[in-house]
């Protein structure tokens, strides 16, 4: 995968074309947001300069320190998602100490998900401590421009899909004895996967077990979920998994809502997700809402495509994953929907 960079240059757009990693380190100095579709790349790039930089870091005291903040779990503060980084990684440092340590240009931020933090007063304290913390080298990503905004940052690199010959080397590495089957019926529809390589690989594990491409996204998210489910532990108690669908549904719609009808969230507490839990299962006649909920969440983080992040926060493996389930619980709605208006 590749990013463009674009800029003014005497009036006239420039156009570069970058590896990810290049561009990222070439621009950090002076801060730049990298942009892409989801499930394209962008946080997988950030982790492994993450651990690139580590590495050299260990070895070489000149190098930047590199401290990933992940806004999807973004509570207070910038400081707070630094520091609570820091904690992870077995390191505990005051404010203040983080305050020096950015004025000393220390260390190379690398900011996930913009368009994730969750309202417009997240956003603005994201902004003004860019905007304070200039020297310090900063790389920030997000889904697409217009959704958290762009912080001021004028230089952009944005992911280039997987070209033809990538994503057919892709494919067979993925489906050596399969490869050309699937690119026979794709066709045309390869384009629509180039974009998308976490898609792309959906598709290969669904065409691995099926032998067929599905005629829609919609049907490859659907196959690749309940392929993934099917392929689940027989110890699970069967009470259970037969829960699973309606609890990450109605999840996922919830989260979706965020704080707000118009707010969209992508993590949110362990408490939070239970109390939710809870509410649906008591609306559905359960004898024990509180204590189902519970088992039924613990279950689905020990082996479903949900996860416990920082801080105790309950995400979906992808956002995609979030987004199918959401519509997934939409479509059900439909069903009570009238033409009859009141």
């Amino acid at each position: 995968m590749s990013p463009t960079k674009e800029e003014k240059s005497e009036g006239q757009e420039k156009i570069e074309q970058l590896g990810v990693l290049e561009g990222l380190r070439k621009y950090a100095q002076d801060h730049v947001l990298l942009v892409g579709k989801p499930g394209s790349g962008k946080s997988t790039a950030l982790k492994r300069l993450l651990l690139e930089e580590a590495e050299n870091a260990l070895s070489d005291d000149r190098v930047k320190i590199p401290v990933l903040v992940e806004l999807r779990y973004y509570q207070t503060s910038m400081l707070d998602a630094i520091g609570s980084f820091l904690r992870r990684h077995g390191l505990w440092m005051e404010k203040a100490e983080i305050e020096k340590q950015l004025f000393e240009g220390r260390w190379l931020l690398l900011v996930d998900g913009l368009n994730e933090l969750p309202d417009d007063a997240a956003r603005q304290e994201v902004k003004v401590f860019r905007q304070n913390n200039l020297h310090t080298p900063m790389i920030f990503t997000t889904r697409v421009l217009g959704m958290g905004g762009n912080l001021d940052i004028s230089k952009q690199l944005e992911m280039l899909p997987l070209t033809e010959s990538q994503t057919q080397d892709f494919v067979k590495d993925y489906l050596p004895d399969g490869a050309e089957q699937m690119l026979g019926q794709l066709g045309e529809r390869l384009q629509e996967f180039r974009q998308t390589p976490l898609l792309l690989w959906m598709l290969c594990s669904v065409f691995d077990e099926t032998g067929k491409v599905p005629p829609n996204l919609g049907l490859v998210f659907r196959q690749f979920t309940q392929k993934f489910q099917q392929e689940l532990k027989e110890s699970v108690p069967e009470n259970s998994r037969n829960l699973w669908q309606l609890l990450l549904k109605y999840l996922a719609f919830r989260m979706t809502q965020g704080r707000e009808a118009t707010e969209f969230q992508v993590a949110i507490p362990r408490q939070q997700a239970e109390e939710i839990l809870t509410e649906l299962l008591r609306n559905q006649n359960n004898d024990q809402p509180h204590a189902s909920a519970i088992s039924g969440l613990q279950d689905l983080l020990k082996h479903h495509l949900i996860q416990l992040g920082s801080d105790d926060q309950i995400e979906f493996r992808h956002q995609l994953i979030q987004e199918y389930y959401t519509a997934e619980y939409l479509l059900e709605q439909l069903k009570t929907l009238s033409d009859n208006l009141r």
